[in-house]
């Protein structure tokens, strides 16, 4: 199997990913995509807020490798300037150079750029308070990067080169002011014979219900959990013929 990373940031702690940079995000159990919790970056004044995980040991175990990222983007507050949201970098997983990403125009449409670009085919716009998915494929071998906004490719893949990588980053990675959520974070690369490619969506049960025989009739009940201390409304995990989601 080669799903690397998945959080959804269900315990609740900063021990979930490998560092921040700036003030860590607050956890939000009122919005989420699936599950009972989700991080925001809520900057009211302008700021580089973001995460980081580390997904190979060191810069060179990345080389020639392709590297699958997802994340569940929800924008509130659409950012006061063009910032980069999600990255695959082969630093320190900080700054603002050396990595590759998704970025978020103020106008809420997205564009595929080098940490320094500012032009690139860009998205439709993302309505605010709606949950997207965005994934992004880095192939070391081809050197490109293409990105993809709930599964569908929105622009051609741009040549890039990192020499390698390591480091996946996700929030408000350029200083400015706004307010986006992020939730079920997930990294894969090529190796392996499953999950070898897009993470693809998170599915859940419809409603968060299934259905009950009470003894006369199918019922919609919630799908529950129990984690040790409470029971909770979780995501279930489907087969999608290569992997599960």
């Amino acid at each position: 199997m080669t799903r690397l990373i998945t959080c959804g940031f269900e315990a609740q702690s900063a021990t979930e990913w490998s560092g921040t940079e700036g003030t860590a995000p607050e956890f939000s159990t009122t919005v989420q995509n699936s599950g009972t919790a989700s991080v925001r970056f809520q900057n009211t004044t302008a700021s580089a807020r973001s995460v980081r995980f580390l997904v190979y040991p060191d810069d060179t175990t990345g080389i020639g490798k392709s590297v699958f990222i997802r994340a569940y983007v929800r924008i509130d507050t659409a950012p006061a300037a063009r910032t980069a949201i999600l990255a695959w970098d082969d630093e320190t997983g900080t700054g603002t150079t050396s990595f590759y990403c998704i970025k978020v125009n103020t106008n809420r449409t997205l564009i595929c750029a080098a940490s320094g670009g500012t032009t690139g085919t860009a998205s439709a716009a993302l309505t605010l308070g709606t949950w997207y998915r965005l994934e992004m494929n880095y192939d070391g071998v081809a050197k490109t990067v293409t990105p993809y906004l709930n599964g569908t490719a929105w622009a051609s893949p741009i040549s890039a080169d990192l020499g390698g990588g390591h480091w996946a980053r996700f929030g408000v990675i350029n200083s400015t002011t706004a307010d986006i959520y992020f939730d079920d974070i997930a990294v894969n690369d090529s190796s392996g014979t499953a999950d070898n490619g897009l993470p693809g969506a998170v599915f859940t049960s419809p409603g968060s219900t299934a259905k009950v025989w009470t003894g006369s009739t199918w019922t919609a009940k919630p799908v529950r959990v129990w984690t040790g201390s409470a029971w909770v409304t979780k995501q279930t995990r489907a087969w999608s013929g290569a992997s599960w989601h």
